[in-house]
């Protein structure tokens, strides 16, 4: 009996140690990629980092196309408007996501400098309207102190093309600030390629 027991506890003994040795999750040699070289494992993850295609930035600033949409008609909060015959508008509306150490005063360009539109005929076309929402303003007891963009502001340029244009580029001019103390703005530009 003694050696009945003694055999069951030795063959147990080996098939738990036999089937823990082929479960083993450690090697003793490193893995090896398909031409032989061998893996070295990191201590940290790495995590794969994608830009969603509608997502554009610089050092200053990022922004995120929400929506282009192309209209014969202006909604009022874009001052109204029918396109000429033959024409329509393309209208594309961008959140801020995010600003890197500056402060953006102004993201509209100016009538000197509009932002401008290239469509698939090589044609140029200004900004007519455009429009910011969600600023801050700099100093609320002072109405010229002007504002700054924030991180969540939303941005809308309308442009008018002839129909069936397809937008190209877009050439966002916009004035920063290191300081908000500063008496002159640094003028830059987003080209984004559509």
């Amino acid at each position: 009996m003694n050696q009945r027991k003694f055999l069951l506890s030795f063959l147990g003994i080996t098939l738990i140690f036999g089937v823990m040795s082929g479960c083993s999750t450690t090697s003793s040699s490193p893995a090896a990629t398909p031409t032989g070289e061998p893996v070295i494992p990191t201590s940290e993850p790495v995590i794969p980092t994608t830009v969603p295609a509608n997502q554009y930035s610089d050092e200053h600033v990022e922004i995120m196309l929400d929506k282009t949409e192309k209209v014969q008609e202006l909604s009022e909060d874009l001052s109204g408007g029918i396109a000429e015959q033959g024409n329509e508008f393309i209208v594309f509306y961008f959140s801020v996501t995010s600003i890197k150490n500056v402060h953006i005063t102004n993201m509209l360009g100016s009538r000197d400098n509009p932002m401008t539109l290239v469509v698939d005929s090589g044609e140029v076309y200004s900004m007519i309207n455009g429009n910011v929402t969600g600023v801050k303003i700099i100093d609320v007891t002072n109405i010229t102190a002007g504002y700054e963009l924030a991180e969540e502001s939303k941005l809308t340029f309308v442009f008018e093309v002839p129909e069936n244009t397809q937008p190209v580029s877009l050439t966002i001019l916009y004035a920063y600030k290191q300081n908000l103390e500063d008496e002159d703005a640094i003028s830059d530009e987003l080209i984004i390629d559509l």
